[in-house]
């Protein structure tokens, strides 16, 4: 039996939309696909009904999916008449995505108990790197030494993807993965740790954003060179946060802006509304990097003074 109305459940903005995906990808055979979000400036629920009971002009096979983006979006639902589309969706397969589990006091709640399959997602802190990691290796039935997997994350990153492809890699040795290993596989990319650190900095956490700072260091990396690749990242996640409010679909940001699908994920569910300030933090870049090469201040006291205060 086909679940025609399917309901995910997560705060992790990343694990849901992830989880969305594999539902959308399990399903065969062509569709139309309708997309939407409460966050969009032009959202309104009454579209989302039509799209659903609108009879396709070329027969075809529908999915719609609605992105209750924030809990507090719920006010832009119209709650007697989704619980209408969740009893009787049609031919349509309606996939919906919310923060918080509905109740079953409420009515809502209970009709999704009794009509939808539900899909609640655990994580309760964001999206966590070592829990990925020992869920792949579990699943994968690997085994992988702790300093191995301690050098694994610190190469890999914030790059989901090729965790996943280095993994099926690393699988082909078939033995107890250790960190030499490690070392020879898998090769250091700067631009992961530039995307961690601005991730870091923006979230205002000071020990994991100076432990890839001392990293970078350790590598030969001068805060010269540092300072315009997180200018550029800084700049990459304003750009995506402006075209998000804009009503760009995540697909439509990742295509203007040359950017993998899966980065932008990140930025969408890690960064929102944590980059106000950007120009004050871009020209304060670029006054480093001016002041540095004039003798004025000292290269590593500027950075690191820049750094703690975009985290104050």
């Amino acid at each position: 039996m086909i679940d025609l109305v399917e309901i995910v459940v997560g705060k992790n903005r990343f694990l849901v939309l992830q989880k969305v995906a594999e539902i959308i990808g399990g399903i065969k055979g062509n569709f139309e696909r309708y997309d939407f979000s409460t966050k969009s400036p032009n959202f309104d629920f009454y579209n989302v009904l039509e799209a659903i009971q609108t009879i396709s002009l070329f027969n075809q096979a529908r999915l719609v999916f609605l992105h209750i983006e924030e809990d507090k979006d719920m006010k832009l639902i119209d709650v007697n008449e989704l619980i209408t589309v969740i009893e009787n969706p049609g031919d349509v397969k309606v996939i919906i995505a919310m923060e918080k589990r509905i109740p079953q006091s409420h009515k809502l709640g209970k009709i999704i108990k009794k009509q939808a399959k539900l899909h609640e997602l655990k994580v309760k802190d964001g999206f966590n790197k070592q829990r990925y990691l020992n869920k792949t290796l579990f699943d994968k039935q690997m085994k992988m030494t702790p300093q191995a997997q301690s050098e694994f994350l610190e190469r890999i990153g914030e790059d989901y993807a090729r965790m996943d492809s280095e993994l099926e890699k690393l699988s082909l040795l078939d033995k107890e993965i250790e960190l030499r290993d490690i070392e020879h596989m898998i090769t250091q990319d700067i631009n992961d740790h530039i995307f961690t650190i601005s991730n870091a900095l923006l979230n205002k956490d000071r020990n994991e954003a100076f432990r890839i700072y001392h990293s970078l260091l350790v590598q030969k990396n001068d805060p010269l060179n540092l300072g315009p690749l997180i200018a550029t990242s800084l700049r990459s996640i304003y750009q995506v946060e402006t075209l998000y409010y804009k009503g760009y679909t995540q697909q439509q940001i990742a295509d203007r802006l040359q950017m993998s699908d899966k980065q932008v994920w990140v930025i969408l569910n890690r960064q929102m509304g944590k980059v106000q300030n950007i120009l004050e933090h871009l020209n304060h870049l670029s006054e480093i990097d001016q002041k540095s090469k004039l003798g004025e201040v000292d290269r590593f006291i500027a950075f690191e003074m820049f750094m703690l205060n975009i985290m104050h």
